[in-house]
């Protein structure tokens, strides 16, 4: 997988809009600066790809995360996590999103 990293919500959710596209999954924090997790998580589930989106969060899964898996996040990914971790539920979301069993 090829990463973009954005230090941000405003600017994740700025590159996302340029290329939808080209983004398999995105992964968001809940706690970011300048637009948190869950404001990011609304806009893209606005411009139709929530399914694309795995939530992180230091919070095992509370009731922010369960409502942003209710609205249709792909994924959750408590933290801490490590490489593999993070890769299995990537390849989930991908193989969810492109309709292939998982490996």
């Amino acid at each position: 997988y090829e990463v973009v990293k954005a230090e941000n919500g405003a600017i994740a959710l700025s590159v996302f809009e340029k290329s939808p596209e080209s983004f398999s999954v995105i992964v968001l924090d809940l706690i970011m600066p300048v637009m948190n997790g869950f404001d990011t998580f609304v806009r893209i589930k606005e411009l139709g790809a929530a399914s694309k989106v795995v939530i992180i969060s230091g919070n095992r899964m509370d009731q922010r995360v369960a409502a942003i898996i209710d609205e249709g996040a792909g994924g959750f990914l408590p933290k801490p996590f490590n490489r593999e971790n993070l890769l299995s539920v990537v390849n989930a979301v991908v193989n969810k999103l492109t309709g292939q069993s998982d490996q």
